[in-house]
């Protein structure tokens, strides 16, 4: 969603990962392990390790480390999403950054190139970071910057599904978008007679592409399809309004969310 956002107004979109992430993370508890292999002090065998840094394995480590990694944000002027809080929001009189963490990768989105520099000389003081420059491959998506926008793709996989049906050498079209968020929902008539219970879905695009979707069992027994279309209809009510919100402090989206709605 971000990045369709950063396609609508042409973001400047980096890369950044962070060296031996759970590292970070200062420790709340007292935490002992055996000493590890290779270092085990003569004389003291039957000796333990405090820890005194979170360590990969730890439970607690991925909430350590998020929570080094908040507090360095903040106090830089970052303020976090209250949707998300994986994505940290700065704005100043020069511009705004964006910056969306997955565990240790992440993107920075900014609204000009002197911002983003900014931001990545205050991450590497804080943490020991590799600059991966623009954009290129995140989580196993690829983004590819053309004169008209952001292109995602898994290249190997699309690559494969077109061979398969014989659709490798279509030529591309191409669609204008809008900013406009959409709610497509969704409820079965009793596929099963051994089961009573609905099945509902839906699924939202902005600027015409899928950003979020679910399909699941309807947790109450709906006695008709009118009701069992007014259950679907909440749950995806429930997903619009956090999607506004999300969608709120980046962009003007419009305030209606357009639902459309199907009965099978």
């Amino acid at each position: 969603m971000l990045i369709a956002i950063a396609a609508l107004y042409n973001l400047e979109i980096h890369q950044m990962d962070v060296k031996t992430a759970f590292l970070n993370g200062e420790l709340d508890e007292e935490i002992y392990m055996e000493q590890p292999e290779g270092f085990i002090v003569p004389g003291k065998e039957k000796k333990v390790c405090r820890l005194v840094k979170s360590l990969y394995g730890l439970k607690q480590a991925p909430k350590q480390w998020h929570e080094k990694f908040d507090n360095a944000m903040m106090s830089n002027g970052f303020r976090i999403n209250e949707c998300n809080k994986c994505v940290y929001v700065k704005n100043t009189t020069s511009g705004y950054v964006i910056v969306c963490l997955y565990v240790d990768d992440m993107l920075i989105m900014g609204s000009n190139n002197d911002i983003i520099k900014a931001t990545k000389r205050m991450l590497n003081s804080k943490f020991d970071m590799k600059d991966l420059g623009v954009a290129d491959v995140i989580l196993g998506i690829k983004i590819t910057r053309t004169s008209d926008g952001l292109v995602l793709s898994q290249s190997h996989y699309i690559k494969k599904v077109l061979e398969k049906f014989g659709r490798y050498d279509d030529s591309p079209v191409k669609t204008p978008i809008d900013l406009v968020l959409e709610r497509y929902s969704d409820t079965n008539w009793i596929s099963d007679t051994n089961d009573t219970k609905f099945t509902s879905g839906y699924v939202f695009t902005l600027g015409g592409a899928a950003v979020s979707w679910k399909s699941s069992k309807q947790t109450c027994i709906a006695r008709s399809t009118m009701e069992s279309e007014f259950i679907a209809l909440d749950k995806a009510g429930e997903e619009a309004e956090w999607l506004r919100h999300f969608l709120g402090g980046y962009a003007d989206v419009d305030e209606t969310c357009a639902t459309y709605l199907y009965t099978l």
